[in-house]
């Protein structure tokens, strides 16, 4: 369940695992420094500036990598220069040369210890929890109880992942009981609906790959789990009303699941999403290949989509949406049919999704997600190194062979 001699490993190597920590953690890190302009900002700049000079020996970014950040500012430029000129745009270019070229240079596969990195975000989140909970979440609005409860994700997800599916010293494993406790009594007040799912979606996804290693065994609980989900969603307004009974009736309040019956008994469980999401499909459908470009929707609604996929269609039309959707699914189709690849690089691919994808469905842009470019940029270098070692590894047999017809003969 873990790398063999990962205690061994360079300080080079150290010192990125803890940048990587620091930069999951960026957003609930702001809480605890002083109140100064672009915080976020400064943060992200300092990280890609010591991980390059700890890294300036090796070279920072692959060929492919470039290739995406290129195709991206071209975007902005046809954005900028043929569709709208707004504060949106501008707003979404510096969040991706700070957030998202920061996440795709981070992201080599061979530059860190996913171990350490799992260590530094336990004990990141175990120091925050107590400045954390001093916080008077009373006087906090939704809006702010939503923000906090997903910059709080990485710590609890890290958490999790410690305490149930890696060895490491029990000092950790401690911290990580803590960060889970702290953060947890939070969740349970103030958490909303997305984080909840994607920590259950993380919980479902970490026993999926405790099961048997049987690709069969895999294939009928994936669809079977995919019956459940459909039933869940045919029978959600039941469900959620059963349940919020079950927990008035023993005077236990949950917020998630209060704010989710109070907008089915408005008739909106989506909250307003629904009309987002078919205005940009409308617009969708009038530039299906090359898109609307970047920030127009916000340009004319006054906020973001809300989905990602609905994002990409909208923003890049096909392009965009093909793309990113084969980098997305990549590591999904790992998950759930690749037995060859390492346990740990499944979790921490679990992790990525559950810290990206998972609150891009429902809120946030992409472009001020760096998780998400992380995870782009991680399953990148994933593809790369998986399929040149397999290159290798056929050569090398094919050699062998070879050599054992030559011997025969």
């Amino acid at each position: 369940m873990n790398y063999v001699g990962y205690k061994n490993i360079s300080i080079k190597l150290r010192i990125n695992s803890l940048l990587i920590a620091l930069f999951f953690c960026a957003n609930i890190m702001t809480t605890m420094l002083p109140k100064t302009e672009n915080i976020i900002v400064k943060i992200m700049a300092v990280l890609i500036i010591i991980y390059i000079i700890n890294n300036k020996t090796v070279r920072i970014i692959s060929i492919s990598k470039v290739l995406i950040i290129s195709l991206i500012l071209f975007y902005f430029g046809i954005s900028y220069w043929l569709i709208c000129r707004t504060y949106e745009l501008y707003f979404y270019f510096l969040s991706f040369i700070f957030f998202g070229i920061t996440g795709l240079i981070m992201s080599d596969k061979n530059k860190f210890s996913l171990v350490y990195v799992f260590k530094y975000l336990v004990v990141i989140s175990a120091v925050l929890s107590f400045k954390i909970l001093n916080i008077n979440f009373i006087n906090l609005d939704y809006g702010q109880w939503m923000g906090f409860s997903y910059n709080m994700l990485a710590g609890i997800s890290a958490s999790i992942i410690c305490l149930t599916s890696i060895k490491i010293e029990k000092v950790y494993k401690l911290i990580s009981f803590w960060v889970l406790i702290s953060y947890g009594y939070i969740y349970f007040n103030y958490a909303s609906r997305g984080v909840i799912l994607a920590l259950l979606i993380q919980i479902t996804g970490m026993i999926y790959l405790k099961i048997e290693k049987n690709i069969k065994y895999r294939k009928i609980i994936f669809f079977i789990g995919l019956l459940m989900l459909v039933f869940i969603y045919l029978n959600m307004e039941q469900i959620l009303m059963n349940l919020n009974n079950f927990l008035s009736t023993n005077n236990i309040k949950f917020y998630a699941i209060d704010k989710a019956v109070m907008y089915l008994n408005q008739n909106d469980i989506s909250n307003g999403r629904m009309y987002l999401w078919n205005e940009a499909i409308r617009a969708i459908l009038q530039a299906p290949i090359t898109g609307n470009g970047i920030a127009y929707f916000e340009s004319v609604y006054g906020t973001y989509v809300h989905n990602l996929f609905i994002q990409l269609l909208y923003e890049g039309g096909v392009v965009f949406f093909t793309i990113f959707s084969l980098l997305i699914f990549y590591p999904i189709k790992i998950l759930l049919f690749d037995n060859e690849v390492e346990y740990l690089e499944k979790i921490f691919f679990i992790f990525l999704i559950t810290n990206s994808i998972v609150q891009l469905f429902f809120s946030n842009t992409l472009w001020r997600v760096q998780q998400f470019w992380f995870y782009i940029g991680y399953t990148i270098s994933f593809f790369i190194i998986k399929h040149r070692d397999e290159n290798k590894l056929s050569t090398t047999f094919q050699k062998s062979f070879e050599k054992i017809i030559e011997s025969k003969e």
